[in-house]
């Protein structure tokens, strides 16, 4: 039976999206982007997405910014986690 990805893994793919998309600390990661990237193309569950972007918030890598905690920013670990 195959293993479900944690959140470590959707944290990470992520990052990777922000990698790819040429991000640096203190820009602000956009939900547009991310939902393309990780919802629309590689298909995963909102779920996922929501549990890499607490994953990364836990561990430093994103800051929640804006009205009603909406937005993310990278923050330098996370820039440093390429």
């Amino acid at each position: 039976m195959a293993q479900s990805p944690t959140s470590e893994q959707y944290g990470r793919r992520i990052l990777k999206v922000c990698k790819d998309n040429y991000l640096r600390a203190g820009e602000q990661v956009l939900p547009q982007l991310l939902r393309l990237s990780l919802l629309d193309t590689h298909k995963l569950p909102p779920e996922a997405l929501i549990a890499g972007l607490h994953w990364l918030i836990d561990q430093g890598y994103l800051e929640e910014r804006g009205p009603l905690q909406t937005g993310y920013v990278l923050t330098p670990k996370g820039f440093a986690a390429f």
